[in-house]
């Protein structure tokens, strides 16, 4: 009811004048689909129409793909839009965007602009259903066939979540049992440079960044025991698990896919996927059978503090045999000092922090907990509980650290019943005993408590995998 009959005559006028616009685009769809071959286009109802779109964009060129990216268009069709955002791809044509952007009613543009329109399709508000994975999944074997063997149905893994991340299995190759070099050796490696540190029953070894950053997956040996030290570099996560369980010692190599952001590894094995984040396998033989990588401690600190600590430590040697010199500035310095997401994870939009804040995660007894690095550097020592577990975390500042990477080195140890301060460059209890710090555990007078597997991460990665963390700031 309008406030005069002119007023109600111009509304409805312009209800019609939409209506009208609407069956005329209808109808060029309907004239689109018939002439694009899609038999009884204008009869079809709304499912079989899309049964017979998707089908004919699996499997059509480009010229027809981009036809039928405009018949969705035309038709109006947004339930249809998460299938061009993946077929976009593999297809960068200025049809397909325009085609998109009048579906969306929205206009992304720059670097990120893929990474946008795929956080739009996923929280657009209706279910993609097991006929979108499955198409999904075809299409990835379609367009990068040496993906197909991995592509395994069933399992714990949300295929809508999965993206193609540009590579090929093993298009960043995994380094095996790499050569070392004695600490005096590594003359390529000034103090300041990045490494992860780890300590396995009194073997110490360092991992460059500067090398990490193109290989991202080392399968290891260290005191006697299989390790593999996964990094995923748009997370921020390298973690060292061992890689012998149940009887079975696995290999890892670089899926090409990203899962909620996260590096997928794959175990030359049985192919399954696991997310670098999780270190258990999500689909494949055996997904969900409880199969999990246990935690071994690693800190991230820089060569000359990791090497005044173990002067005893060896380190990668640059010649790993491939045809990287590792030369300059780490392959992701430019990521690491930006503020945006390259592929969205489902976390970036918790404002508690900012997606790419540092943060140390902790998790038992089923409780995540998230701490800001910067926050704990500040702290130096941090007496917590996560779930019922007493925890103490220890922060230094990694000296120099540079390229926007990590602020601090954590160390996260069960605390038992003490509470520990650091006081005159000392950590001490409450009774005023003295703590040595090592990498496996604090010690006092043959009291022994032990060190905990722990990872920083950026804030989205872990918030992504951890829904339901708790972030706590000292």
């Amino acid at each position: 009811v309008g406030p005069s009959p002119e007023g109600d005559a111009a509304r409805v006028r312009a209800v019609l004048r939409d209506a009208l616009g609407q069956a005329h685009a209808i109808e060029r769809a309907f004239v689109a689909g018939g002439a694009l071959g899609l038999e009884g286009a204008p009869y079809l109802p709304l499912d079989q129409a899309l049964s017979a779109w998707r089908a004919a964009l699996l499997a059509g060129d480009r010229a027809r793909r981009l036809a039928l990216a405009e018949l969705a268009a035309l038709a109006g069709a947004r339930a249809w839009t998460p299938y061009l955002v993946e077929l976009a791809r593999f297809l960068d044509a200025p049809e397909l965007w325009a085609a998109l952007e009048r579906l969306g009613g929205v206009r992304f543009t720059g670097g990120t602009k893929l990474a946008r329109w795929t956080a739009w399709a996923w929280a657009l508000p209706f279910a993609l259903d097991g006929a979108f994975v499955d198409w999904k999944r075809a299409l990835l074997a379609a367009e990068v066939p040496a993906l197909a063997p991995l592509l395994h149905p069933g399992g714990a893994l949300d295929w809508r979540h999965v993206v193609w991340g540009g590579v090929a299995p093993g298009g960043i190759p995994a380094l095996h049992d790499p050569p070392v070099l004695r600490a005096a050796e590594a003359g390529y490696l000034g103090d300041q440079d990045v490494v992860f540190g780890a300590w396995v029953d009194g073997q110490a070894r360092a991992y460059p960044v500067r090398i990490l950053d193109w290989h991202e997956l080392v399968n290891d040996t260290l005191g006697g025991r299989p390790v593999a030290l996964s990094y995923c570099p748009l997370c921020g996560s390298a973690i060292l698990f061992e890689r012998a369980v149940d009887g079975v010692t696995y290999a890892f190599e670089t899926s090409g896919l990203l899962y909620r952001g996260n590096k997928l590894m794959v175990d030359t094995q049985t192919l399954r996927l696991w997310p670098n984040l999780l270190g258990r396998p999500l689909a494949g033989p055996l997904a969900g059978a409880g199969v999990e990588l246990p935690r071994l401690p690693l800190t991230v600190t820089s060569w000359g503090a990791w090497r005044a600590r173990h002067p005893e430590t060896d380190v990668l040697d640059p010649e790993t045999g491939g045809f990287f010199t590792y030369e300059g500035h780490e392959a992701y310095d430019l990521y690491r000092v930006q503020e945006t997401v390259m592929v969205p994870a489902g976390g970036a939009d918790d404002a508690r922090l900012p997606p790419k804040a540092w943060v140390y995660g902790l998790r038992a007894g089923g409780v995540a907990v998230a701490f800001p690095v910067d926050a704990l550097e500040r702290a130096g020592a941090l007496n917590d509980r996560i779930g019922e577990l007493p925890v103490v975390l220890l922060a230094e500042p990694v000296p120099g650290s540079q390229h926007g990477f990590y602020p601090a080195s954590v160390r996260a140890y069960a605390r038992g019943d003490r509470v520990l301060a650091r006081r005159d460059g000392a950590l001490v209890d409450q009774d005023g005993a003295r703590w040595a710090v090592a990498e496996d555990a604090l010690r006092a007078g043959g009291v022994s408590l032990a060190r905990l597997g722990g990872e920083a991460a950026y804030w989205f990665a872990w918030r992504a995998f951890h829904p339901d963390t708790e972030l706590r700031v000292p």
